[in-house]
């Protein structure tokens, strides 16, 4: 984020690419197209700007037109076929075409065996299929590209689906593939659930906002002035300082991230409990978290 901040002061399409790339990520839907369409605009013979642009059709639920760009980067380098193929395969999931699916992701990961985040939908498609032992077999490819295993709102931070009965049922395929969860286990972000700026004031300062990443309970302690304190079980980690910017809840620690500044999106999770510590959910560049407030 520090570096992409810098890169858009004067900005190249693969600036505009990345841009969009972490704003899918975000969830920032709007974000997300106008920097896909920069790109292409700028550079529309070069094919990651098609593939970006396929995968931001994905996540806001339009699988027909992810296969236009997908085709259309395919065309532009033939040589890289895994990541298109596996876009149209993506597609063709949402679309309920579990078999089509499956075939397009083979294919895929025959083309490029190391792009091991291919399994997730091919997972998931034989998940749905029944096919078992063939889907634990997708789901131990993909998680080789995870350092320890994911959880499921972990592997959905990169899949944020907004059409809900996609979301759904790409969720259910995983956990059908063995991925531990349970139907629906997942955040359900909603633009309608985000706090405002004020909003995340009033609730999370001069208060403890404490939640589990994986089994590890952290907990950050905010006073009203923004000075704050990060803590790992009973270890503290982190000094420094929180603010609102806009819509967003910031902040910056003296040692931990190089010292460099970070912004995060806060949102309610009307699923959420107090004793699970998720009535908030909070995503950044780092990923998806719940947590609930103290104090």
């Amino acid at each position: 984020r520090h570096y992409l901040e810098l890169a858009m002061k004067n900005p190249t399409p693969t600036a505009h690419r990345i841009a969009s790339d972490m704003a899918v990520n975000r969830r920032h839907d709007q974000k997300a197209l106008a920097e896909a369409k920069q790109a292409i605009a700028l550079d529309p013979n070069n094919s990651e700007n098609h593939k970006i642009m396929a995968r931001v059709m994905h996540m806001v639920g339009k699988p027909e037109e992810a296969i236009a760009f997908a085709k259309r980067a395919m065309l532009l380098n033939p040589l890289d076929k895994a990541f298109p193929l596996f876009s149209i395969g993506v597609s063709r999931f949402q679309m309920g075409q579990y078999e089509e699916a499956v075939t397009l992701c083979e294919r895929a990961l025959e083309n490029n065996p190391k792009a091991t985040s291919i399994a997730s939908i091919l997972a998931a498609a034989y998940g749905q299929l029944g096919r078992e032992q063939e889907a634990r077999a997708a789901l131990e490819i993909y998680l080789k590209g995870w350092g320890k295993k994911p959880s499921l709102p972990g592997v959905m931070y990169f899949f944020p689906f907004k059409n809900p009965e996609h979301a759904d049922r790409f969720a259910d395929g995983l956990i059908k593939a063995g991925l531990a969860g349970k139907p629906g286990g997942y955040y359900k972000i909603s633009e309608k659930l985000r706090l405002s700026g004020e909003e995340i004031r009033f609730l999370f300062f001069g208060k403890k906002a404490i939640g589990f990443w994986g089994k590890a309970q952290w907990a950050i302690n905010r006073a009203k002035v923004g000075e704050a304190t990060y803590r790992w079980g009973s270890k503290l980690i982190g000094s420094g300082k929180s603010w609102i910017k806009g819509d967003e809840l910031c902040n910056q620690w003296e040692k931990l991230y190089g010292g460099l500044r970070y912004c995060s999106d806060v949102y309610r999770n009307p699923e959420g409990t107090p004793e699970e510590k998720n009535e908030y959910v909070i995503i950044d560049d780092k990923g998806i978290v719940g947590c609930s407030l103290e104090g």
